[in-house]
């Protein structure tokens, strides 16, 4: 509930900056108290249409972030929460495609880089459902889409794969 105030805040926002532009996408970002930590809790919410996209970051003992993402849509009465599917046309499979050949790429090259290989050996790579990847905002233009391989301790940096896209190449996908 105390989430409910930063919705407001952005659907008021977004109703007081009316935009002609479709791609207008306006964040909020906001440091919480942890009572587990000294580093506090990171909670950024991006408005894009009618959707908004939050993501929570939760430091660990060591101060390094893992995240949590969720999205919501925007109806007349009500902000539900929705999965990844509900944002994207009958194009989806196509983009979540896309996003798996250049994950695959990409860990494909860092697969042949010595000083990755024990860590990377310990993720077992698949292919990812488009509701299994976080998605965020990187800036103004640009759309994130993390998966998180589920590995930690000395290999925590190797625990994600993300793809960054310009909005104008996800416009076809987004319904």
């Amino acid at each position: 509930m105390k989430y409910l105030f930063y919705f407001l805040f952005l659907f008021c926002l977004s109703n007081i900056y009316a935009q002609s532009d479709s791609f207008k996408i306006e964040c909020f970002e906001k440091m919480e108290e942890n009572d587990n930590s000294l580093d506090s809790v990171i909670v950024r919410i991006c408005k894009f249409r009618n959707h908004l996209f939050k993501s929570i970051g939760e430091p660990d003992y060591k101060g390094r972030y893992s995240y949590q993402y969720e999205l919501f849509r925007i109806d007349k009465k009500d902000t539900l929460r929705v999965n990844n599917l509900s944002f994207f046309n009958e194009n989806s499979l196509e983009l979540e495609q896309l996003l798996n050949d250049k994950l695959k790429t990409e860990f494909q090259a860092d697969s042949e880089i010595f000083e990755l290989k024990s860590c990377l050996e310990q993720i077992n790579f698949r292919y990812f459902k488009l509701n299994e990847f976080g998605i965020s905002f990187l800036d103004d233009n640009h759309m994130q889409f993390i998966i998180n391989y589920g590995v930690g301790g000395a290999c925590f940096n190797m625990n994600l794969g993300m793809v960054i896209m310009s909005i104008r190449e996800v416009e076809k996908y987004i319904k």
